[in-house]
């Protein structure tokens, strides 16, 4: 995932996300109200509810069988 912080106004950021670099074709942008930090440790949250949202298109996680064989 990158994401990019970007200063909209005093005290506003504007948060973008982009899942592209994991070939998952989901991008995303909201508005925090605070400094650059603010937006920072908001971001986190922000990248799971798009993940959990989207979760249709992120590709299953591999799990090993019993005998350790990726399945």
């Amino acid at each position: 995932m990158k994401s990019t912080i970007t200063q909209i106004e005093e005290g506003k950021q504007k948060v973008e996300i982009d899942f592209s670099d994991e070939n998952v074709d989901v991008q995303a942008e909201t508005t925090v109200i605070g400094d650059e930090a603010d937006a920072q440790r908001y971001l986190p949250v922000f990248e799971k509810d798009i993940r959990r949202q989207n979760r249709h298109k992120f590709p299953e996680p591999k799990m090993p069988d019993p005998d350790g064989q990726m399945v």
